[in-house]
């Protein structure tokens, strides 16, 4: 998956309709960070892998959120082995 790929399938306002305003932000970060051509990809992708780590941290398990952020981490994790 390519960077560009990734920001439209989770960072488009209709994917994240049902997600909480902190997920809104991280998404909105890490599209800024992807489209940001003074980052290397495999630095973008590490930043955004951090990102989502660290909200699952204490993102309640039961909330939309939890879900939507543990697909991220995978295809985070995905797009960095292809790094």
């Amino acid at each position: 998956m390519t960077k560009k790929e990734f920001i439209e399938k989770y960072c488009s306002p209709t994917k994240l309709g049902a997600c909480k305003q902190v997920t809104w932000d991280l998404c909105s970060e890490i599209e800024d960070t992807f489209y940001n051509e003074d980052i290397d990809a495999k630095t973008a992708i590490g930043s955004a892998h951090y990102g989502v780590d660290t909200l699952l941290e204490v993102v309640k398990k039961d909330l939309v959120d939890y879900d939507y952020l543990k697909r991220m981490k995978a295809d985070l994790e995905s797009m960095e082995k292809t790094c």
